[in-house]
């Protein structure tokens, strides 16, 4: 094929550069007969000019040699522009195309020349076709014209065109005589005897109308006799079609030879490139798609929050807020009809703390009368006042500064938060976003949980999961050095001591194997083991015992009027100042707290030492290593069993907490490996860009666990010895302690004929100190009522065993539990079928 390609090619070369010289040769004819007629007039009549006056008078052809333009000439001249443009491009296209091996060219030389064969062919049989549609439309068109614009004795080019043509070709009209108007002929139209002769007689019968029997005139049309003359050799004419189209359809074919080749040439490297291409494809429409779709990550904190975002292009990275810093206060507050966050909200705290609300983790979920509640309003008496209950729902709402009949709610000024939050990550990302996955305390209850997903619907976020701040850090730890874990488990604990609350977390990290669709997949995967938690260990209580402390020798130095405490602007001032303090004395022996005008214009000044504010604190720092024990205890692991001790959380920086830390676990160090402030906000971001979509991460899996055990109760009938029944209480565990989470679970009721209810509760929170348990001022969580059990059991009676009522249970990735199915469940006997004598057939 190369041999035949190269001659083909050669070929095609020759060829078109001859069709380039014909077109040109075209071009060059179209324009002179479009531009210059009126010499190309004086070219081809010049030798009319050689008859003598008499006769040109007599047959109207005098003056020919004036004639300045022949009709139709330009038309003509512009069809010859056009056809050797469109030849001179086809002829272009095949010499590049094959000298430079151009695919594209080749393949539009092909398809242009194509068009070209199928009309010349179309046109030339119309041509060689004497009685065909071509030829009765051109003299149909010319004989309508000459009857009505052609004069006797007229000296228009047209008439004399006219009279010149019928006197040349001895022939009369276009079609015949009867082109002219009323049949009357013009002297061009006599015979040439008649023309050279003097009979007047003669001359007059000619032109007579209607023609006498003498007359003798030209009574063929011209068209015909020029077509008579052009297709005499019609045989010849043919052959020469028939050679022009063949030669055509071999640059046709040797230009597809010559695509083909090339197109071998390349088809390993587009074998290989296909692939690459495909990803490319695949990739750029994956890229489009997932640019308006990233994720977002929400470390909601009491007191502080971090967001962290992934998008294509973008790695996990934590958003900035507009004053640039990597953490933002978990604050909204109204002032002057106008809504305030971060470190405005913070500032309008201080001067106005009636209209800030913050530590909102703290109600959110909680009914009014509840003990954290109370609590809430106890350390901050401010909101005493605009702080009601919802007479519905029971919980906390709170009256807007501004107007008491406006009142939000702990979900909407939460909403608020998290919008805000949104609004951050999305001027970070400069785009869209929608999911986010945000973090919670792992000791939240179902309430708290769903509160919690309620302020993010409320504003729009999608939340694609409620992720515990203990297996988001965990996560964090985990994806970093994934090849470090194998099949054996490796347990690690994470002290987590916040502004609000401690957890310790003992956390699992092995590698699992999981079916993926029809594959056997191995990847990490982190396990929640044991939790234990203290909700009011943590800064904030340490400092609000500052806070008194300040407001105390305050008091001391100077009887007044009125006490700082009775201020709620001062004691917002000595909150603020409290905090202050506290973090200078983790790295200081001692500080000088002061306040400029805090009341009565009045400034405070007084030296705070770290014993001091160790002693404060004596009883909550008596408590810093229960969490670390109850972890223990819940996960059933044992301290040396624990690879290292990872610290998390603002105030685990404290020396003291950190000196207490090492003597409960009797080690020299503990591990500082992580960022404290932004762990959990990363491994929740990643969590989101594994359940995003858009986005491709490494399987890492996260299995949860349930903090407080989850019992089903019910009432079961029973009967006495003397026939009497009595209910008596059956409890089921559904979810014990630690158990992991998502999980689904089936509960049987395979005793129960009619309608009965059954409880989902809280199951035995003994573990739980006796301060903590009183939190769960209600330890139902929803009660259940089951109708048509009597109905369904007497539809399916026959032919069917009962198998009891199944309730179907799910405790999703958030750790919401959610009752997703109730079902009677009948199992019908099939009956066994006869055994056949061998030769039975079972066809049928």
């Amino acid at each position: 094929m190369g041999c035949i390609t190269t001659v083909g090619k050669t070929i095609l070369i020759i060829l078109n550069v001859v069709f380039l010289i014909v077109s040109l040769v075209l071009i060059a004819a179209g324009i002179l007969l479009k531009f210059f007629a009126s010499l190309i007039a004086t070219l081809l009549l010049g030798t009319v000019g050689s008859l003598d006056s008499s006769t040109q008078s007599d047959f109207n052809i005098a003056g020919v040699e004036d004639i300045e333009e022949l009709p139709f000439i330009g038309d003509v001249g512009l069809a010859l522009i056009v056809f050797g443009a469109f030849l001179f491009v086809i002829s272009f296209l095949a010499c590049c195309g094959a000298c430079c091996k151009s695919r594209i060219m080749l393949i539009v030389f092909v398809i242009l020349m194509s068009i070209l064969v199928i009309s010349q062919a179309v046109v030339g049989g119309l041509f060689l076709s004497k009685g065909s549609i071509l030829h009765s439309t051109i003299e149909d068109t010319l004989g309508d014209k000459v009857k009505t614009d052609f004069k006797e004795d007229g000296k228009d080019a047209f008439s004399v065109s006219i009279n010149l043509l019928n006197y040349q070709l001895r022939c009369c009209g276009i079609r015949d005589y009867k082109d002219f108007k009323d049949e009357k002929r013009p002297a061009s139209c006599c015979k040439k005897d008649i023309i050279d002769g003097n009979d007047s007689l003669k001359k007059q019968q000619c032109t007579s109308d209607p023609p006498g029997p003498q007359a003798e005139f030209n009574e063929q049309g011209c068209y015909p006799k020029i077509l008579d003359l052009a297709l005499g050799n019609i045989v010849i004419a043919g052959v020469v079609l028939g050679l022009l189209l063949l030669l055509q359809v071999l640059e046709i074919v040797f230009a597809i030879l010559v695509v083909l080749e090339e197109s071998n040439k390349i088809k390993m490297r587009l074998a290989g490139a296909s692939v690459t291409l495909t990803g490319l494809i695949v990739l750029g429409a994956c890229l489009t798609v997932s640019a308006r779709l990233a994720v977002m990550s929400i470390d909601l904190g009491g007191e502080f929050m971090k967001i962290a975002i992934v998008k294509p292009g973008v790695p996990m990275e934590i958003v900035l807020n507009k004053e640039s810093a990597r953490k933002t206060k978990t604050i909204v507050a109204f002032r002057d009809g106008e809504r305030h966050f971060a470190n405005d909200a913070y500032n309008t705290a201080v001067r106005f703390p009636d209209k800030a609300f913050w530590f909102l983790t703290h109600v959110i979920g909680r009914h009014y009368d509840d003990p954290l509640v109370q609590q809430y309003r106890q350390r901050f008496p401010f909101y005493d006042k605009i702080m009601v209950k919802d007479d519905e729902r029971g919980t906390v709402l709170f009256k807007d500064p501004d107007n008491d009949d406006t009142l939000y709610s702990a979900e909407e000024l939460m909403g608020m938060i998290l919008e805000k939050a949104r609004e951050y990550a999305q001027d970070f990302a400069e785009q869209e976003i929608k999911d986010a996955v945000i973090t919670v305390p792992p000791y939240y209850t179902q309430a708290e949980r769903r509160a919690v997903r309620t302020a993010a619907e409320l504003v729009g976020i999608n939340v694609l999961q409620l992720m515990s701040d203990s297996a988001a850090v965990a996560l964090n730890y985990g994806v970093f050095r994934r090849k470090n874990f194998n099949t054996t488990a490796q347990y690690y604990m994470f002290y987590d001591m916040g502004a609000t609350s401690t957890v310790a977390t003992v956390v699992s990290y092995q590698l699992v194997k999981v079916k993926e669709g029809t594959r056997v997949e191995t990847n990490p995967q982190l396990t929640i083991k044991g939790i234990g938690y203290d909700r009011n260990l943590g800064g904030l209580e340490m400092t609000l015992r500052l806070r008194d402390h300040l407001a105390k020798v305050f008091n001391s130095q100077k009887k007044r009027s009125i006490k700082v405490e009775d201020n709620p602007r001062a004691m917002a001032k000595l909150l603020k100042e409290a905090e202050r303090v506290k973090k200078v004395l983790s790295a200081n022996a001692d500080h000088m707290a002061q306040v400029e005008g805090l009341l009565e214009g009045e400034d405070f000044r007084a030296k705070v030492t770290r014993d001091e504010f160790e002693t404060m604190c004596k009883d909550l720092l008596q408590r810093v290593t229960r969490p670390l024990e109850e972890a223990l205890k819940s996960s059933e692991i044992t301290l040396g069993e624990i690879s290292e001790v990872i610290l998390m959380g603002g105030s685990s920086r404290v020396p003291k907490v950190q000196e207490l830390l090492m003597k409960s676990i009797g080690r020299d160090e503990l591990g500082k490996s992580i960022n404290t402030d932004e762990a959990a906000a990363l491994g929740a971001v990643y969590q989101a860009a594994y359940l995003g979509k858009g986005f491709k991460v490494k399987t890492f899996h996260v299995r949860d666990g349930n903090v407080f055990p989850i019992n089903v109760e019910f009432e079961k009938q029973k009967s006495g010895d003397d026939g009497a029944t009595a209910a008596r209480v059956i409890k089921r565990t559904l979810f014990g302690r630690m158990n992991p989470f998502p999980q689904k679970k089936v509960m049987t009721f395979n005793k129960h004929f009619t309608d009965f209810s059954f409880a989902v509760r809280y199951g035995d929170l003994d573990f739980l100190p006796e301060e903590e348990r009183k939190t769960f001022e209600t330890m139902s969580l929803t009660n259940v009522s089951l109708v048509g059990v009597a109905e369904a059991l007497a539809k399916h009676k026959d032919g069917a065993d009962y198998k009891g009522v199944k309730a179907h249970f799910r405790m999703d990735e958030s750790g919401i539990l959610t009752l997703d199915k109730v079902e009677s469940v009948f199992e019908k006997q099939q009956p066994a079928e006869a055994e056949k004598p061998d030769d039975e057939s079972t066809w049928s």
